[in-house]
Protein backbone atom coordinates (compact mmCIF):
# COMPACT_ATOMS: atom_id res chain seq x y z
CA UNK A 1 0.00 0.00 0.00
CA UNK A 2 1.87 3.45 -1.04
CA UNK A 3 1.21 5.65 1.71
CA UNK A 4 2.69 8.69 -0.03
CA UNK A 5 -0.90 10.59 -0.30
CA UNK A 6 -2.18 9.61 3.24
CA UNK A 7 -2.26 11.57 6.23
CA UNK A 8 -0.39 9.50 8.79
CA UNK A 9 -1.50 11.50 11.84
CA UNK A 10 -3.34 8.89 14.76
CA UNK A 11 -1.77 6.28 12.82
CA UNK A 12 0.45 3.31 13.38
CA UNK A 13 2.81 3.02 10.65
CA UNK A 14 5.86 0.20 9.75
CA UNK A 15 9.01 1.79 9.72
CA UNK A 16 12.41 0.32 7.49
CA UNK A 17 14.82 -1.82 9.54
CA UNK A 18 17.63 0.84 9.03
CA UNK A 19 15.12 3.64 10.62
CA UNK A 20 14.41 1.64 12.90
CA UNK A 21 17.58 -0.86 13.94
CA UNK A 22 15.90 -3.62 14.79
CA UNK A 23 15.06 -6.60 12.31
CA UNK A 24 11.82 -7.38 14.11
CA UNK A 25 8.80 -5.85 12.48
CA UNK A 26 7.02 -6.10 15.41
CA UNK A 27 9.40 -3.61 17.49
CA UNK A 28 8.90 -1.45 13.91
CA UNK A 29 5.59 -0.25 14.57
CA UNK A 30 5.47 3.20 15.31
CA UNK A 31 2.40 5.43 16.32
CA UNK A 32 2.12 9.03 14.43
CA UNK A 33 1.48 11.66 16.95
CA UNK A 34 2.25 14.84 15.02
CA UNK A 35 4.39 16.83 13.05
CA UNK A 36 4.58 18.41 9.56
CA UNK A 37 5.32 14.97 8.23
CA UNK A 38 2.18 13.87 9.21
CA UNK A 39 0.59 15.64 6.27
CA UNK A 40 1.84 14.92 2.34
CA UNK A 41 1.07 18.18 1.42
CA UNK A 42 2.85 19.93 3.88
CA UNK A 43 7.01 19.94 2.98
CA UNK A 44 8.26 18.78 6.63
CA UNK A 45 9.22 15.29 7.00
CA UNK A 46 8.73 14.71 11.20
CA UNK A 47 6.77 12.81 12.64
CA UNK A 48 6.91 12.90 16.01
CA UNK A 49 5.71 9.83 18.03
CA UNK A 50 6.62 6.69 19.39
CA UNK A 51 7.36 3.09 18.93
CA UNK A 52 4.53 0.82 20.80
CA UNK A 53 7.06 -1.44 22.20
CA UNK A 54 9.04 1.36 23.63
CA UNK A 55 7.20 4.37 24.01
CA UNK A 56 9.77 6.80 24.69
CA UNK A 57 8.81 10.02 22.65
CA UNK A 58 11.09 10.20 19.17
CA UNK A 59 10.72 11.87 16.08
CA UNK A 60 11.04 9.71 12.34
CA UNK A 61 11.02 10.90 9.07
CA UNK A 62 8.14 10.70 7.02
CA UNK A 63 9.90 8.92 4.43
CA UNK A 64 11.28 6.16 6.82
CA UNK A 65 7.40 5.28 6.98
CA UNK A 66 6.89 1.53 4.86
CA UNK A 67 3.19 0.98 4.95
CA UNK A 68 0.41 1.45 7.43
CA UNK A 69 0.34 -1.20 10.47
CA UNK A 70 -2.70 -4.02 10.38
CA UNK A 71 -4.45 -4.15 13.68
CA UNK A 72 -2.71 -7.53 14.43
CA UNK A 73 0.66 -6.07 14.32
CA UNK A 74 -0.45 -2.91 16.40
CA UNK A 75 -1.96 -5.69 18.95
CA UNK A 76 0.99 -7.81 18.93
CA UNK A 77 3.23 -4.37 19.58
CA UNK A 78 0.97 -4.08 22.38
CA UNK A 79 1.33 -6.94 23.82
CA UNK A 80 5.27 -6.95 23.54
CA UNK A 81 5.38 -4.10 25.43
CA UNK A 82 2.99 -5.33 28.10
CA UNK A 83 5.11 -8.29 28.46
CA UNK A 84 8.52 -6.00 28.84
CA UNK A 85 6.43 -3.88 31.28
CA UNK A 86 5.66 -6.60 33.32
CA UNK A 87 9.09 -7.84 33.34
CA UNK A 88 10.89 -4.78 34.28
CA UNK A 89 8.16 -3.92 36.90
CA UNK A 90 8.97 -7.50 38.77
CA UNK A 91 12.93 -6.97 38.17
CA UNK A 92 13.05 -3.31 39.11
CA UNK A 93 14.59 -3.99 42.36
CA UNK A 94 18.02 -5.60 40.16
CA UNK A 95 17.64 -3.13 38.24
CA UNK A 96 17.97 0.08 40.60
CA UNK A 97 20.67 -1.66 42.24
CA UNK A 98 23.08 -2.22 39.25
CA UNK A 99 23.39 -0.13 35.95
CA UNK A 100 23.23 -1.99 32.67
CA UNK A 101 26.90 -0.46 32.29
CA UNK A 102 28.14 -1.94 35.66
CA UNK A 103 26.71 -5.45 34.09
CA UNK A 104 27.85 -4.86 30.53
CA UNK A 105 31.06 -3.70 31.32
CA UNK A 106 32.20 -4.58 34.78
CA UNK A 107 33.20 -0.50 35.00
CA UNK A 108 31.35 2.33 37.21
CA UNK A 109 29.74 4.99 34.53
CA UNK A 110 30.18 7.49 37.12
CA UNK A 111 33.76 9.27 37.49
CA UNK A 112 36.11 8.42 40.30
CA UNK A 113 38.08 11.04 41.74
CA UNK A 114 38.09 14.49 41.54
CA UNK A 115 36.76 14.83 44.98
CA UNK A 116 33.48 12.70 43.72
CA UNK A 117 32.19 9.65 45.16
CA UNK A 118 30.09 6.93 43.48
CA UNK A 119 27.59 7.21 46.63
CA UNK A 120 27.82 10.90 46.96
CA UNK A 121 28.02 11.56 43.03
CA UNK A 122 27.81 15.49 42.39
CA UNK A 123 28.59 16.00 46.28
CA UNK A 124 32.04 17.13 47.46
CA UNK A 125 34.13 14.77 49.89
CA UNK A 126 34.73 16.06 52.91
CA UNK A 127 39.11 15.38 52.29
CA UNK A 128 40.11 16.30 55.75
CA UNK A 129 37.78 13.28 56.90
Amino acid sequence: MDISEIDLKGKYVIMKTKAALNLDIIDRVYFCDSGFGCDPRKSGTKIYGYFVTDPERVYMRRYDAITLATDDEVKQAQERFRNNKTWALENWRDLENESICDRMTGQSPLPQGRGMSREGYGQQIDKEA
